[in-house]
């Protein structure tokens, strides 16, 4: 159980560091494409707030067909909505990259830091989550500053999408883990 204690930590850790780095350099991309400041904050803004969808989807959906399914899916749109932002060449893909990372972003949140939860029932785990997605977040945008004055927006997509393959790489056995101890307690209570 350690063992996917800390692989659940790092996970936590690698993704919110992509989020970071993806976050802090979203106005920067949105100008270099031909958007004001203020159009870049009211379109953060907006597309922040229609994020919330994907925590109402993720909450909709609960565990149904498995925490680690639902969890691979928002990884997966949440790779390739970075990559969208990152390298979009347009406004309209900006901006739908930027709507759509916000909603995967928000709907796999839960379910990466539900197998923190699933741990222990003291909650010392999911502690430990919410300061390993802290230290992620502060850490992706001075990462990723390196990564775009060396390499430019290209090695910040790499890096981003890298850190959600790795998180997944990472979360993955302790999703399905998480999933087979609900399993377990269901059946317990059924037989009750």
């Amino acid at each position: 159980r350690n063992l996917l204690g800390i692989a659940t930590l790092g996970a936590i850790l690698l993704f919110s560091a992509g989020q970071g780095a993806i976050w802090a350099f979203s106005e920067r991309i949105g100008i270099a494409i031909g958007f004001s400041r203020e159009e870049v904050g009211l379109a953060l803004g907006l597309t922040t707030l229609a994020g919330l969808v994907g925590g109402v989807i993720a909450a909709v959906l609960g565990t149904r067909g498995g925490r680690a399914l639902l969890l691979s899916v928002g990884l997966g749109a949440n790779v390739v909505t970075t990559w969208m932002v990152v390298m979009a060449g347009s406004s309209e893909l900006y901006l739908a990259g930027l709507f759509f990372w916000s909603v995967a972003f928000y709907f796999a949140l839960p379910y990466l830091l539900g197998p923190a939860a699933a741990q222990d029932s003291l909650g010392r785990w999911a502690a430990a989550a919410a300061g390993a997605s802290a230290v992620g977040m502060a850490l992706g945008p001075g990462v990723a500053g390196l990564l775009v004055s060396d390499s430019g927006y290209p090695a910040l997509a790499g890096s981003v999408i890298a850190c959600g393959l790795g998180a997944a790489v990472l979360i993955l056995p302790a999703a399905r883990a998480a999933d087979r101890i609900q399993r377990a307690d269901r059946s317990t209570h059924e037989r009750s």
